[in-house]
């Protein structure tokens, strides 16, 4: 599934059919990517410039805003989904990481822009062991960027604590 999940995310207009159906034969094939479409990939560089939260510590229950500024330094227009998870405190039935929000933004070669994302307590909660969703006590990490935390996409983190614990409605 994520193999069709995957494909179909970039099949969904993130990249071209072109690159689609040559990405799509490598994996079938075990073919590498050719250099040329690597370097295409490569000159793309929308690093994440700034990462604010509303409040670095917040009372459970209570909702987040997280600020973002984004900016293209290669010398390519290009489009850029800015992606932000939500890693968890090491807690039972708490997921590692879960993605939170994303934004498709259109960036003109040397261009900044701002992503402003809010997160209820719903997006900051997750269902423990028990079968309850709740906001739960913690330090959290805040990463956003262009892709998944831990793989080489830019992005930048900030630390979140919330205090006490509140049960959500399901």
């Amino acid at each position: 599934t994520g193999l069709s999940y995957g494909m179909g995310r970039l099949a969904n207009g993130l990249i071209g059919p072109f690159i689609v159906a040559l990405l799509f034969q490598s994996i079938l094939t075990e073919e590498r990517i050719p250099a040329t479409v690597r370097v295409w990939f490569a000159r793309l560089q929308m690093p994440v410039l700034r990462l604010a939260l509303s409040e670095p510590e917040l009372n459970a229950g209570d909702a987040l805003g997280v600020d973002v500024d984004v900016k293209n330094i290669s010398d390519r227009d290009g489009d850029e989904v800015v992606e932000l998870y939500l890693n968890f405190p090491n807690v039972t039935g708490a997921p590692l990481r879960a993605l939170r929000g994303f934004n498709r933004i259109h960036l003109k070669a040397g261009e900044q822009q701002h992503v402003k994302f809010n997160l209820d307590p719903r997006d900051l909660s997750y269902v423990n062991g028990d079968g309850d969703r709740l906001v739960g006590a913690g330090d959290y990490m805040v990463v956003v960027g262009g892709g998944q935390p831990g793989t080489q996409a830019p992005q930048a983190q900030a630390r979140l604590t919330i205090r006490g614990e509140q049960k959500l409605p399901e």
